[in-house]
């Protein structure tokens, strides 16, 4: 078996992709792989998939997920058998994994390898085992699950890893040929992008680039990143980033292939205008002459002690030349590195004289017999002009990036002001397509009742217990039911993932007649489905109130929490119709609510007139227990002290076994659901999120 972190989280059965399920799912199995071979508390998992606002149930999620990634990892293990992979540990889970078998496990192992043999003194060798290390990498850290986990430190951590090893890479080029190089290239590239603020990532990369003779795109890449900084920092780039600029202004080029020994057509007399006698960049015209002594010798002889741009001068024939020097030249000399230019008057030669005075250089614009003549001409070095012309180009490229800028922002503003007037539009669609959800399932009896037959394939029967089933969907194509984690359904369903299963609408079960043309069932069930909303298909989803065992809270949008109330409301009293209901008032800001007709409304109820106390069962997930139905407490808004009582003697553990629907926050919920102002419940027991009728 094969795990990827470093990148989109996925998983491979030899050559299978494994299906990792819902994303908090797949976010607990990253959280596990980035901590490999060491456990994660139980606590520390709830704070990584919840963050401040863990459901009640959410040890039980945990525990669920657990057992679905255990039978994923591991599909031949016996039931009752304990997991070797994904074991529990020091009040937590671990998950081991040999060292091959995870890519972050062998991204740290050649990391470590490579700086072995820099030790050793292999530089080759680093460089190679670094190379093949950073091609591990297919993005950030745990890509692809929910983005407030992957902003834990311990993905940050792993990133951070990332970027040390890309810096070591870039301090190896000296050392690695353009194969490498490529690599190196692209992992900077890549790393700089997800860290676009990284002031010594960006000057690895200009460096890196300069090195690799692409000085234009170094240079471009400063000042990309130097607007960046400016724009949302508000600071100057920092002495590493200006140092990486300058090492890149400076950078020679790569020296070009040695001038063909054959002369060329004459530059001057192409253009018909005098061009400087300058020595061309790789000196070849000057270098590999041994068998012309003799004008070398009148080479040197005419330039001996002439002053230089850079102050230096030739004093011996064994002298370095520079590019840059400006010589003078025999009269017979000739071929492509002569450039033709008129002496000046500013360089000085060994006898004191002006180098007027000496001789012209060869094929002078000077008429003969005048060669006491004197102009003046202005020369600039090869390399200044280049640094000129970059200077514009890359002025001229921060002007555009710059104006882009101002562009996009105006852009967004536009269009942040074009939402902004469209959005009552908006509102009004999505509270008309809500408003016809709700008359729908005003209309649709035939989903209750098939909802009610496909429950039936999954009651107690004398050869198996009952499997719980939390929630079902029914749409043309069949039925999805939501089981435990630890239980399985035969044929004809088939499994989706480690909780969902599938049946098709081909091989249906059994239906239940309905009663007056609802859909109440027809042989006594203590199974009471109501449709919570539709899915993003557009699918109703049933919920079982049986098993809710307490208190339901729906919280967020006040107002759409309290339209998921009055639709639980209006659920129940088609299908069960004659149900008491009381309604408690908490907090004053809360929205009213209007108790349907076909309830039975009791203005105020007494301990006295209940039926007797059930015993206390635990949460729906923890046990499963089922509570049948008995009547229901609305609490409008949140409970005050004498409200929470009074639910707690009608509702809690060891009361009278009625169930209470609060829209508002409720301390002892056993259920917590949560609303947004477009009309959505996110229901975190099942890891869903339904739009609500209106």
């Amino acid at each position: 078996m094969r795990f990827r972190i470093l990148g989109p989280v996925r998983v491979w059965q030899g050559t299978t992709d494994v299906k990792l399920g819902p994303p908090k799912q797949r976010a607990l199995l990253a959280l596990l792989l980035a901590h490999a071979g060491r456990p994660v508390p139980l606590h520390g998992i709830v704070d990584a998939l919840w963050h401040e606002h863990p459901p009640a149930t959410a040890v039980n999620v945990i525990h669920r997920h657990v057992a679905a990634l255990r039978r994923l990892l591991e599909p031949g293990l016996p039931s009752g058998t304990a997991s070797r992979r994904l074991v529990r540990d020091s009040g937590g889970y671990r998950i081991d994994v040999a060292p091959d078998e995870l890519d972050l496990l062998c991204f740290r192992t050649l990391r470590r390898d490579a700086r072995r043999s820099a030790r050793q003194g292999d530089r080759t060798k680093a460089v190679e085992l670094l190379v093949e290390a950073l091609d591990l990498w297919r993005g950030p850290a745990g890509s692809g699950i929910p983005p407030e986990v992957r902003a834990l430190p311990v993905f940050t951590a792993v990133d951070d890893e990332h970027v040390a090893a890309v810096k070591e890479a870039a301090g190896y080029i000296p050392d690695a040929g353009a194969v490498l190089t490529e690599h190196i290239l692209a992992a900077l590239r890549q790393a700089a992008s997800q860290h676009p603020l990284d002031e010594s990532l960006q000057a690895r990369l200009i460096e890196v680039l300069a090195a690799a003779g692409r000085q234009a795109e170094a240079l471009e890449t400063y000042q990309v990143v130097r607007a960046r900084i400016t724009d949302e920092i508000g600071l100057d780039p920092g002495p590493e980033l200006r140092e990486a600029q300058l090492t890149a202004l400076n950078r020679p080029r790569r020296p070009h292939a040695q001038a063909s020994a054959e002369p060329g057509p004459d530059p001057a007399a192409a253009t018909g205008a005098p061009s400087p006698a300058q020595l061309p960049r790789d000196l070849g015209a000057f270098t590999g002459r041994a068998s012309e002594l003799d004008p070398a010798e009148e080479i040197f002889e005419l330039n001996r002690g002439l002053a230089q741009k850079d102050g230096g001068t030739l004093d011996s024939p064994a002298d370095r030349l520079y590019p840059g020097w400006i010589l003078r030249l025999p009269k017979d000399a000739s071929g492509p590195g002569v450039q033709l230019a008129r002496d000046t008057g500013g360089q000085s030669n060994t006898g004191g004289q002006s180098s007027a005075s000496a001789s012209p250089a060869s094929g002078s614009t000077a008429p003969p017999g005048t060669d006491d003549e004197q102009s003046t001409m202005l020369t600039i070095p090869l390399a200044a002009a280049i640094a000129i012309l970059g200077a514009i180009l890359l002025a001229l490229v921060t002007a555009g990036i710059v104006g882009r800028r101002k562009v996009r922002a105006g852009y967004t503003a536009v269009r942040r002001g074009l939402h902004r007037l469209g959005e009552p539009a908006r509102r009004r669609r999505r509270l008309a397509h809500r408003q016809a959800t709700s008359r729908w399932f005003d209309a649709d009896a035939d989903s209750v009742r098939r909802a009610y037959g496909a429950l039936g394939e999954f009651a107690a029967t004398d050869r198996e217990p009952e499997r719980p089933v939390h929630a079902l969907s029914v749409d043309e194509g069949g039925v999805t039911v939501w089981l435990s984690a630890s239980d399985t359904a035969g044929a004809p369903w088939t499994s989706i993932d480690g909780t969902r299963w599938r049946r098709p609408a081909a091989a249906p079960g059994p239906q239940f007649p309905g009663v007056d043309g609802m859909a109440s069932p027809a042989v006594p069930t203590p199974a009471c489905l109501v449709r919570a909303g539709t899915n993003a298909e557009g699918r109703p989803v049933f919920v079982d109130l049986s098993r809710l065992d307490g208190v339901l809270s729906v919280t967020g949008e006040k107002a759409v929490a309290r339209d998921v109330v009055q639709n639980l409301l209006a659920e129940i009293a088609r299908t069960r119709p004659g149900t008491p209901v009381t309604v408690l008032r908490g907090t004053a800001d809360a929205p009213p609510l209007a108790v349907p007709p076909g309830l039975r409304q009791s203005p105020q109820v007494t301990l006295q007139a209940m039926t007797a106390p059930v015993p206390a069962q635990g949460t729906v997930r923890a046990a499963a227990s089922r509570r049948p139905l008995k009547g229901l407490v609305v609490v409008a808004g949140t409970p005050g002290s004498r409200e929470a009582a009074e639910l707690t003697a009608l509702c809690g553990p060891g009361g009278a076994g009625w169930t209470a629907l609060v829209y508002g926050e409720a301390r002892d919920a056993h259920w917590r659901w949560y609303t947004d102002g477009d009309g959505h419940v996110d229901i975190p027991v099942l890891d869903l999120r339904l739009t609500v009728p209106a």
